[in-house]
């Protein structure tokens, strides 16, 4: 199952001091068909084997935000949250044939394991 589209979109504004700055992230996955619904026998599709529910699987979008702020001279300080609005990945009753893992989504796609949050600091010396 490959996306008809997808794209990643990135934004940041650092403040002119250059003391802080914010970064949003758009990730866009489109819509995703079972390959055996196709009926190109490239790739493995004919009417035989068509999957009649669950051949598709609707578009997905995450949000991303993270912050980074300088606190003195040596030291930087970032937050990040990534799929901010901790959106749940789309549900397939039989992944064997697409991600052959058997968890019910397709983990190599979409973020399987929900809102993530991180904190870094970077000292310079």
């Amino acid at each position: 199952m490959i996306p008809k589209w997808t794209h990643g979109l990135r934004t940041t504004y650092t403040t002119p001091d250059k003391v802080a700055s914010i970064s949003f992230n758009w990730r866009h996955i489109g819509s995703l068909t079972n390959a055996s619904n196709s009926g190109d026998p490239d790739l493995g599709g004919t009417t035989a084997n068509a999957r009649k529910t669950f051949y598709r699987i609707d578009p997905q979008d995450y949000f991303d935000l993270a912050f980074s702020f300088a606190v003195g001279r040596n030291y930087t300080f970032r937050l990040s949250a990534n799929n901010l609005l901790d959106k749940v990945p789309p549900i397939l009753p039989n992944s064997y044939n697409v991600s052959l893992s058997r968890n019910n989504t397709i983990p190599q796609r979409y973020d399987s394991l929900g809102r993530q949050i991180a904190a870094g600091v970077t000292l310079n010396f």
